[in-house]
């Protein structure tokens, strides 16, 4: 599936921020399940913009802008083609080892009620691909998806409230999964509903030996396919997550996600894979 993608990030300060740095995860990576084409992202006002990686493998663009601000506009655009891979992750930049996702952070640290529920959904399962799925299933039952606004729970506190945004879907997945053994970690990104919208969102993958990595979707019940654009990866979604920055005081965020499909956005300057 070939797409056109634009995601604007409109930040409106209700006091002037002065010497604002952010760090954006805002483009993706090629790899099997994606190939980038192009990519480009651009910041009103101007600004000083500096493409690199973080240590996770995620392309990331530091922001910095002196002076002072009260809004910030930031849009990144480019086209890329989408394939179904069957949740499977192959050919992405892996700089750390497996075993480093097995650590907690403080939003995935398991409480004994988080175990216990992972010990129960896989129960019946006779492998661990099927222990996962079990697990994602049991997930998406169990915890109501809302819309992301507000601070990101952590996954005890999503499992008790029984509800949680596609991110505290991702976490308690990442949660549940080591508790079971697995490396794990939150992937954030695009999810395209149908042929003209998308959205932010997130999802978990699990490393299954044999397999590699693999894509868990639990606001959905599936594994991630050519609906899916991958950006970003981290050990809990805060990790992974579209924007970072430090400016002492807290954004009123608008993002809009725009899928142009079979229409032309303008020339695009090329990304790194």
């Amino acid at each position: 599936m070939r797409l056109r993608l634009r995601h604007q990030l409109r930040l409106r300060f209700p006091e002037p921020v002065r010497n604002l740095i952010a760090v954006l995860r805002m483009a993706p990576r090629s790899h099997e399940g994606q190939r980038v084409t192009n990519w480009r992202i651009d910041v009103d006002p101007d600004c000083l913009l500096k493409a690199g990686e973080d240590h996770f493998g995620n392309l990331v663009h530091t922001l910095t802008l002196p002076g002072t601000v009260s809004e910030l506009s930031i849009i990144a655009q480019g086209e890329l083609t989408a394939f179904d891979a069957a949740g499977i992750v192959r050919g992405s930049a892996e700089r750390l080892p497996v075993d480093l996702y097995r650590r907690d952070t403080t939003l995935t640290a398991p409480d004994e009620t988080v175990r216990r529920f992972a010990s129960e959904a896989v129960q019946g399962a006779d492998s661990p691909i099927g222990r996962l799925h079990h697990l994602m299933g049991a997930i998406h039952e169990r915890i109501e998806a809302t819309s992301e606004t507000g601070a990101i729970l952590p996954a005890a506190r999503s499992l008790e409230a029984g509800r949680g945004t596609a991110r505290e879907h991702a976490q308690l997945f990442a949660t549940c999964a080591r508790s079971l053994g697995f490396p794990a970690r939150c992937s954030a990104g695009y999810y395209l509903d149908d042929g003209t919208a998308s959205r932010r969102h997130s999802w978990a993958e699990a490393y299954v030996e044999g397999l590699g990595w693999v894509g868990f979707d639990t606001v959905h019940d599936i594994c991630p396919q050519d609906h899916h654009v991958r950006v970003a990866v981290g050990l809990d979604a805060v990790e992974a997550g579209t924007l970072r920055s430090a400016y002492g005081v807290v954004p009123e965020e608008s993002v809009e996600v725009r899928w142009l499909l079979g229409r032309d956005p303008g020339p695009l300057a090329a990304t790194p894979s």
